[in-house]
């Protein structure tokens, strides 16, 4: 099963949802090019499937999450 959430340049706003933390398969998540705030949350380092992260061009604050380490590079 190849699960994508791609949502870049739909002007969304607001948090990033703790839903996908219980997304366990999926393998590309992008939001990038919205308005999203807050932080980057700690579960997205628990989807062991995730292969492709994008959550560029967007108002996130606060840290990286050290869980991440070097698994994604474009944040």
């Amino acid at each position: 099963m190849y699960l994508v959430i791609d949502f870049h340049k739909n002007n969304l706003e607001g948090n990033i949802p703790n839903l996908i933390g219980n997304l366990k398969k999926l393998e590309v998540f992008s939001f990038s090019s919205n308005q999203f705030s807050g932080s980057i949350l700690e579960t997205i380092c628990k989807l062991k499937n995730l292969k492709d992260l994008e959550l560029s061009k967007n108002n996130l604050s606060g840290t990286i999450p050290s869980e991440m380490g070097n698994r994604f590079y474009e944040i």
